[in-house]
């Protein structure tokens, strides 16, 4: 009895127990639909019970009776509290945390917190951005950030860019940013054979060298809080690139495809004449000339229409191709605890949209990274790449297929009957471009090899002294031999240019860093260095003629042989401190110091002294924000520093001497008298910054800065009697001062679908302050440009076209008193337009629904003009006359009454209605660029698993979209000169790749 009572009492309360409790189950899942393991889930109040999603992001729990919220939480997303509400089955969509100021962020020598950012730093992460279709890491920020202008000077596969970094910050020194991978300064010179030449657009980027897959972000430093550890080469701003390392865990590898086509881009129409269009322009202004067309004794006016009933060639069709790209690339990532290798081998072929144009890239890269104990670690980052360019003439030069294909006429044919190449072309210099490219070899090979291996040992709690050091090695190899059989090459039996460069970069890195707080209030990171940096060039270049077909090479030249080397070298020796204090986690102070000397500058003054301060306020954590719901994050931002810029020629301080030959004899001679004053160029910075988040939803940016260069490093002007022309010294001045707006929205999410959208705008204006001795001079390498007090960097100083006379089709000009002439040589010049945007930026939107993806970006440039120098000869009114003409001339006076936009054209025209310089040339280059589209698909996990598979992504994507500009041209992207000669287009590119993780 006494058994069955204990039994019974048993049941009894474990009936009531069971009733006191409730099992509940469910799935939790990202807003892309996918499932998340590992997501914890406990009974608020009582955070002992509670268990995490599986693999399959599954969970069940058993909750008391008294249980009313279950709370849900995982790193990245928002912790969300659900009531249990009597419900059994609790499915849960967490969304990502848009409050993201305990992320990390890649700084100079380190890392930070964003948090404690007091500087103006922009982050892109390659897994924001496609990479598809890009060939160089710089492309990879053009329109994804404010204040950052980039400018393709050429679409040619692997060619150069030129960047900016809130505007234009010098006239004879380098504008260009310090480039940093992994730590390490790198060059980003170009040492093509190709870049040789006078044309901007010629020449290859060396950054294409490196694999845009590999990275992992892209951090540019903007201003002097930012920038100014790096001291003597953050003038113009520094773009931090990080590559992709190991993580602890299952090793994991991927392997992707790509592949690609490119076509040109001519979004506006614009287009040479056809047959027809250009016979009659010919007869008439061979009639406008009092000559008879139709008369064949004269050849050079003899036009007649029965040129039209012979084969008719395109010459467009002939020198575009349909560019094809192919990539493959296999990466691997894994690691324990203590070891992290990341590791990849990539093939990447592209060729270009011009014949005889493409680059070929393979690349391989290994980084490792490994704990000894608690106390060492130490890591290696190896990349090494080649790199094979072919490539065409540029500019004005008739071997450059486009601008044969400009200037050529329809009825001159590529092939004769026979099937032979057709020379028979006078205006071309009888130079065929197809032939030219079908037996011309022109190629530039680089091979780079970037070594850095880094040890770190903590001494104390804290304190951690790191070693970096680092091998930048860049092999050049250029090699343009003009065949026989080409008029290239016909005068001297075959001619062989080669140069050969090699390029290394010794850098040491060691600092202190110590880390240490007081009372849980106070927090320091106190950084102390020194840095070493040695850079040894040397050149050779040779020739010779009578190379013949048989043996291309330079040991069968017969005749004209020439060899030249050249060696440089520079140093640079820095020592730095930094010293970042908070708060409480509210209240950011930043200091830092650097001293630089270089090997460019005088004994007198070798040293710079660089230094900023910085401060930052996060408002949000004041307690008087704690009843503003809507304001999630509120930081204000302070810096003022100094930088320096060193980019100059190596030997611009000293006296130096040149070859020469006198009566026959060598000898040495002055080329440049010495200036051991010569010191650095200094940018002295200041910015505010503003940064929010609002409704958890807006996250933004607002930048004000005024960026002033004294000091500056320009030729000012000797008496003749000296027997030199000018000496470099340090004068004037330049302002550089803007605003920056940059914000990111989440407007929709709802499990299933995402959208978001993003936007950055940038205006800067430039003004020249102080030239010294002179008011004006004239630009490097357009006496149309002109650098000016009171003006901008650069302002065109043109010949005031004043358009044509409707009553006898005659050129116009604006003389010195305002009144118009049709004597060009009357004609006054002008101020009119500047090279630079007043306003640029981007924007961009995200859609997302189920595992797929849709990206669109845009670019844009307004207030900049742009002089198509090449419309000198397209559209020439006459002065060309023999060759092809823009259908932009077809606009032309035939009649009195008549309101156009060119004169008449006039046979060999001397009327200099074409001069060089004039307003007439002038275009506003105001362009939208839709820059981007890709859209992708992750095949469900539960369908690639059964292929034991981890994942496959589908990508399909094109580049440079379309452009809307009214720029008389294919592309309305020029060098930040605004100028160049028959510039090569930028491509329009189609991709598709599959993805593959196992």
């Amino acid at each position: 009895m006494k058994k069955l009572t204990i039994i019974l009492a048993f049941l009894l309360f474990a009936g009531f127990y069971a009733s006191a409790q409730m099992q509940i189950t469910g799935t939790i899942t990202g807003q892309d639909g996918l499932s998340i393991p590992g997501v914890s889930v406990v009974v608020k109040n009582n955070p002992t019970i509670g268990t995490t999603t599986d693999i399959d992001g599954k969970y069940s729990i058993t909750v008391p009776s008294e249980a009313t919220d279950l709370i849900y939480s995982f790193i990245g997303m928002l912790t969300q509290d659900i009531p249990i509400s009597g419900r059994t089955i609790i499915d849960v969509v967490m969304e990502e945390e848009v409050m993201e100021m305990d992320e990390v962020i890649v700084v100079a020598y380190g890392t930070q917190r964003k948090e404690a950012k007091t500087g103006a730093v922009t982050t892109v992460s390659t897994e924001d951005i496609s990479t598809d279709g890009v060939d160089s890491p710089v492309k990879m920020l053009q329109g994804k950030m404010a204040g950052v202008q980039i400018n393709s000077t050429s679409g040619a596969p692997g060619g150069p860019n030129q960047i900016r970094i809130r505007g234009f910050s010098s006239i004879n020194a380098g504008m260009e940013p310090l480039y940093v991978i992994d730590g390490v300064p790198v060059q980003a010179e170009d040492y093509s054979y190709a870049g040789g030449g006078s044309d901007v657009e010629q020449g290859n980027d060396i950054l294409s060298t490196i694999n845009p897959n590999d990275i992992a972000t892209m951090t540019v430093l903007k201003d002097a809080s930012a920038a100014s550890i790096y001291g003597s080469r953050a003038a113009n701003g520094v773009i931090l690139i990080t590559t992709k390392r190991g993580s602890a865990g299952d090793t994991k590898f991927n392997f992707s495809v790509k592949h690609g086509w490119a076509t040109s881009t001519n979004d506006n129409d614009f287009r040479f004449m056809n047959a027809e269009e250009i016979l009659q322009y010919h007869r008439d202004a061979t009639i406008n000339a009092g000559l008879d067309p139709d008369d064949p004794a004269n050849a050079t006016y003899y036009y007649p229409k029965t040129l039209l009933d012979g084969e008719l060639t395109n010459w467009w069709n002939e020198v575009y191709q349909t560019g094809q790209t192919s990539e493959y690339e296999l990466s691997v990532r894994g690691g324990n605890e203590k070891t992290r290798v990341y590791s990849s081998i990539n093939y990447y072929d592209q060729e270009g949209i011009k014949i005889g144009t493409g680059m070929e890239r393979f690349s391989f890269r290994t980084n490792v990274d490994h704990k000894i104990n608690e106390k060492f670690s130490y890591g290696t980052n190896l990349s090494a790449s080649k790199v094979e360019v072919p490539f065409q003439p540029t500019g004005l030069a008739y071997a450059n297929p486009f601008w044969a294909a400009s200037n050529l006429l329809p009825w001159q044919n590529v092939y004769n009957e026979d099937g032979s190449y057709n020379e028979d072309l006078p205006n071309l210099g009888d130079s065929n471009p197809v032939k030219n490219v079908a037996y011309n070899e022109s190629v530039d090979q680089f091979y780079k090899f970037l070594g850095s291996a880094y040890l770190e040992y903590e001494i104390i709690n804290g304190l951690k002294f790191k070693t970096l050091n680092s091998y930048d090695y860049v092999y050049s190899n250029g090699r343009d031999y003009r065949s026989p059989e080409t008029q290239d090459g016909v005068d001297g039996n075959g001619v062989l240019f080669t140069s050969n460069w090699i390029n290394t970069t010794i850098t040491s890195s060691n600092t202190l860093n110590y880390l240490f707080d007081i009372n849980s209030e106070h927090y320091f990171n106190l950084l102390a260095g020194y840095e070493f940096q040695k850079n040894d060039n040397r050149q050779q270049t040779a020739s010779g003629d009578g190379v013949g077909t048989d043996m291309p090479y330079l040991s069968s030249a017969s005749d004209n042989q020439n060899v030249n080397s050249l060696y440089y070298t520079w140093a640079l020796q820095s020592y730095f401190g930094r010293l970042d204090y908070n708060y409480l986690g509210r209240y950011f102070f930043t200091g830092s110091i650097r001293t630089d000397g270089s090997s460019r500058f005088g004994s007198e003054n070798r040293y710079g002294l660089f230094w900023s301060v910085g401060g930052s306020w996060n408002i949000h954590d004041e307690s008087f924000m704690a009843s503003l719901d809507m304001i999630n994050m509120l930081k204000l931002r302070a810096s003022y520093g100094i930088n320096g810029n060193d980019a100059i020629g190596n030997y611009d301080s000293y006296g130096v001497y040149g070859a020469r030959t006198y009566n026959g004899l060598g000898g040495l001679a002055p080329d440049q008298p010495a200036y051991p004053a010569l010191t650095w160029e200094e940018n002295v910075t200041w910015n505010i910054g503003l940064d929010f988040t609002l409704y958890k939803r807006f996250t933004g940016t607002i930048e004000y800065y005024n960026r002033l260069t004294q000091n500056m490093l320009l030729d000012q002007p000797l008496s003749r009697t000296t027997g030199f022309a000018n000496i470099q010294k340090n004068i004037g001045e330049m302002e550089n001062k803007g605003i920056e707006f940059s914000i990111d929205a989440k407007i929709l999410q709802d499990g299933e679908f995402d959208w978001s959208v993003g936007l950055n705008y940038a205006h800067n204006t430039v003004e020249l302050l102080d030239l010294a001795t002179d008011e004006e001079f004239i630009a490097s390498g357009s006496f149309w440009r002109r650098h000016v007090v009171g003006g901008g960097y650069a302002d065109y100083y043109v010949y005031d076209w004043a358009g044509v006379n409707p009553t006898n089709g005659e050129g116009l000009w604006y003389d010195d008193n305002g009144d118009i002439t049709n004597n060009a040589a009357q004609a006054r010049r002008v101020f009119k337009g500047q090279v630079e945007p007043d306003h640029q930026g981007g924007f961009n939107t995200h859609f997302g629904w189920k595992g797929f993806t849709l990206d669109a970006y845009f670019e844009y440039k307004l207030g900049q003009y742009v002089y198509i120098m090449e419309h000198r000869y397209i559209d020439a009114d006459g002065y060309n006359y023999g060759n092809n003409q823009s259908v932009n001339s077809l606009d032309y006076w035939k009649e009195p009454g008549d309101i156009v936009a060119n004169p008449m054209p006039i046979a060999f025209n001397t009327t200099g209605s074409n001069s060089w310089g004039t307003s007439k040339y002038l275009e506003k280059g105001d362009y939208l660029r839709f820059k981007n589209i890709s859209i992708a698909y992750n095949i469900p996990t539960e369908i690639v698993e059964k292929a034991r598979l981890n994942s496959v992504r589908i990508s399909a994507n094109i580049d440079n979209v379309y452009c809307w500009h009214d720029v008389n041209y294919w592309d309305p992207e020029r060098p930040v000169t605004g100028g160049g000669y028959a510039v090569y287009p930028l491509p329009r590119t189609y991709t598709l790749g599959i993805n593959i993780g196992f």
